[in-house]
This record gives C-alpha cells, structure tokens and sequence, in this order.
C-alpha cells in the first residue's frame, strides 16, 4: 500500500516545435520588422531584455536555432530544472545563448479537494483522494507555446490516479500557424498497463515552406501528474 505524508505534484512541460521551417541548414535569411516584433512580444512575455532579444534576432538570421529550441542544448539540461511542483510552480531555464525554457502550473483558478473514498475494489478499504480542478498546465519556448486545462485525481492509497477532463487548450505560433488542433483523453484512468493519458495534437505550418507536429501529452500516475511534448516526457 502507498501512502503519501505530502502532496507533490510534478510538471515536465517541454514544447520542442522548433522555427525549422526558417532555421534550417544554416540558411540566412531577413526576417520582416512585423515578425521581429511578434519574436519580441513573446520574449518580453519571457522577461528577455532587449540586448539579447537583439542577439536572439540576429541569430534566427543567421539561420541558427536558439539553444532553448535546440534538442541537443535541452537534452543537457537536468530534468529537475524543468520540473515544476506545488511548492514551485514556476521553473525558468536561461540558456547561454539567453534564449529561455520557462514551464509553469497555476493553481490561481483550481478547486483542491480531499475526500476519503470507497475504493473502486471490494477487496481494498476505502482511500485518501485528492482532485485537482481546473489545473493550467503551459509552456513556453522559443518561438512556440502552449498548454490546457484539466481536471483530475490523485488516489494516495492505490495505483487508480485519472483524469476526469481536459479543455481550453490553445497553441500559440511565432511565424507560422496550426490546423486541426485536437485535445483529448486517450486513457482516464491508470491501470497496471500504465498512467492515464490526455493529448492535445495540431499540423503546424510554416508560411507554407515546412510543417510540424505538435504533440504535447499528460500523464497522471503513481501519485504524479507530468506533461510535455512527445519524446521528451517520462511516464510517471
């Protein structure tokens, strides 16, 4: 049986879309003023200073990636840095270049309840629950974002954690924008064959030279709720 003394609630948010679509092999290229002040609002929503927004700019022209949207660069970069929690709910990567990974939970509009339940076997006695409502899980880095909001539970006794819903997911998109944008459970409820799992999925193009996917999952098992892009995120 598991028992927890302390709720502890973890978040790996990793978007790895990448502005390939005009980075790619090293290619310069001028981009338009219109752009460099999109590029600019979303690193001043990053606390960026304007010196290294200029670096950052100038870099993209050169046809390289930000270190915060180079794979290889986030690879290096200790899981627990980027892990928000209860107690921490903000965790902010700058990298050497100054470009910045920053992943946030936000507890401001969720309703925490702790009940003491029937479990779901009749074999087992009853069990401490915890249900976190209206959750935001986001991310930002480099030049995209996003996230959504979700609804589940944490069973401290048993291996039974779910989630009950997701909604109000949105992608944002630097230089580009997204179809087909599609959130949904795949899995409620964990189970001996892993966590349960939701996804919100979209086809990201690049004015029309390149496209990518976006495939951000959450998972919630083991007494933890983690989420992230696909390939970058450990199951629970």
């Amino acid at each position: 049986m598991k028992k927890s003394i302390s709720v502890i609630l973890c978040v790996v948010v990793i978007l790895s879309i990448s502005f390939s679509a005009l980075a790619k092999d090293n290619v310069s290229f001028s981009l338009e003023e219109n752009m460099k002040s999109k590029i600019r609002s979303n690193l001043d929503e990053l606390s960026i200073d304007r010196e290294t927004q200029d670096k950052l700019i100038k870099k993209l022209e050169r046809g390289e990636l930000w270190d915060s949207m180079n794979p290889e660069k986030v690879s290096q970069v200790p899981i627990r840095d980027l892990t928000p929690s209860i107690d921490k709910p903000v965790k902010r990567v700058v990298f050497e270049d100054g470009s910045v990974i920053e992943n946030k939970i936000d507890f401001s509009e969720a309703t925490i309840k702790e009940i003491y339940a029937e479990s779901s076997s009749d074999m087992q006695p009853k069990a401490t629950i915890t249900y976190y409502k209206n959750v935001k899980v986001s991310g930002k880095k480099g030049t995209v974002g996003g996230g959504f909001y979700a609804d589940y539970y944490i069973n401290w006794d048993y291996d039974e954690d779910g989630i009950s819903a997701v909604r109000d997911s949105y992608i944002n998109v630097v230089g580009g924008s997204y179809s087909n944008k599609e959130l949904k459970i795949v899995k409620s409820r964990e189970n001996a064959s892993g966590p349960a799992e939701a996804t919100l999925t979209a086809d990201i193009s690049y004015g029309g030279y390149a496209g990518e996917t976006f495939h951000f999952k959450m998972y919630v098992g083991h007494d933890k709720m983690v989420s992230g892009f696909l390939g970058e995120v450990e199951k629970p």
